[in-house]
């Protein structure tokens, strides 16, 4: 990932040998979303935003961004 404020040329857990499955921090799909959710928006912002679907206002304001990515 690049951009939107976000620290490049980070590395975050470690994966088992055979590079399968996260051996620490795993990391799943809603904490991808939330990061890229976090670097395009202003969460502040976005609990003010009216008519947001459900599951969008979720994502950006309970599930927590990849620790570690934002400076």
């Amino acid at each position: 990932m690049h951009g939107g404020g976000i620290r490049c040329g980070q590395v975050i857990g470690q994966s088992n040998r055979d590079g399968g499955e996260p051996a620490s921090n795993p990391q799943r799909i809603p904490n991808l979303i939330a990061t890229i959710m976090h670097a395009l928006f202003h969460v502040g912002d976005v609990r003010l935003v009216s008519g947001l679907p459900t599951d969008v206002n979720r994502v950006i304001t309970e599930v927590q961004p990849i620790p570690g990515l934002f400076s």
